[in-house]
């Protein structure tokens, strides 16, 4: 690996070495039988750039090197000077392209990760949207039914499915819906609340598991928790629906809802208000789906 013997600004004779992963610098000590003792030293992946001047005091005849590095978070930096022009510009080169190289790696990462984090979020709000579209199916099936509504209701099932299935970089549940047209077509309103309840509760137990394994850009457990969120707001609201008492401040979903708006608040830098009802709650997630997709 190069290494260049140059002088230091304040006139002692010195050699910087670039080896192992290391940036190097030694000064000579002695008069008879100079040895080199070593002044300083960091990581080569600590340097944030490098530059090469002429004509700079107080040897103008030389070539300055300078090399700016990190070290505890605060910016440091070496200089020195050399008359030997090509071993300067071997040293600045070779600094140059593993600067370069950091820096490209860092900004595939950066878009690896931007990727994975969009297609996470899309999911989320899919997720969202097809609890919904089952609720509301549900919800419909209540009293006299509306077998018209309830086939829309279930083309958008099958519709926000499709998009959760065509998502790229991202595993889903699975779900099949087919057996529901089956009971719409055959107007069998038992049967299609049991099959909706399965595939409700099939969805939530697939992102409850996926909670367990958070990729680093971003805590998965806000999707658990703002699925649970939006099962417990309808819970509440089909269980009114059916006539029974009000079942009143619901602790469950004002924690799940409490730990959406702070992780959203550290994600986003936006703290939510704090939703009032049913309406209120649908409003704050799919809200905070939106803030965090423009992070």
């Amino acid at each position: 690996m190069p290494e260049l013997l140059a002088k230091t600004a304040d006139g002692r004779t010195c050699v910087l070495k670039v080896e192992g992963g290391e940036v190097t610098l030694y000064h000579e000590r002695g008069v008879i039988g100079k040895n080199l003792v070593r002044l300083s030293g960091f990581k080569l992946s600590q340097v944030v750039g490098v530059r090469r001047e002429t004509g700079v005091s107080p040897y103008r005849s030389s070539e300055k090197l300078t090399i700016r590095y990190l070290e505890e978070g605060e910016e440091q930096e070496v200089s020195v000077f050399s008359r030997k022009v090509e071993g300067v510009g071997e040293l600045h080169s070779l600094v140059e392209q593993d600067i370069q190289r950091r820096m490209a790696a860092l900004k595939g990462a950066q878009m690896e990760f931007r990727e994975s984090r969009e297609a996470h979020l899309n999911l989320l709000q899919l997720d969202l949207e097809l609890a919904e579209s089952l609720f509301v199916l549900l919800e419909g099936l209540h009293g006299k039914g509306d077998w018209g509504k309830a086939g829309e209701t279930l083309d958008q099932v099958m519709r926000i499915d499709a998009e959760r299935e065509a998502l790229s970089g991202v595993p889903t549940v699975r779900l099949g819906f087919e057996g529901l047209r089956s009971h719409i077509s055959r107007r069998r309103p038992v049967e299609l609340k049991s099959e909706v309840a399965d595939a409700l509760d099939t969805l939530y137990r697939g992102v409850s598991e996926a909670s367990r394994h958070s990729p680093r850009w971003f805590s998965r457990r806000l999707s658990y928790l703002m699925v649970s969120a939006l099962y417990r707001a309808w819970d509440g609201r089909l269980v009114e629906l059916v006539g029974r008492e009000p079942r009143g401040v619901d602790d469950s979903l004002s924690q799940a809802v409490g730990e959406v708006r702070e992780l959203v608040l550290g994600e986003a830098g936006v703290l939510l208000p704090e939703p009032q009802g049913f309406e209120g709650v649908r409003r704050l997630l799919y809200e905070a789906v939106g803030l965090l997709l423009g992070v």
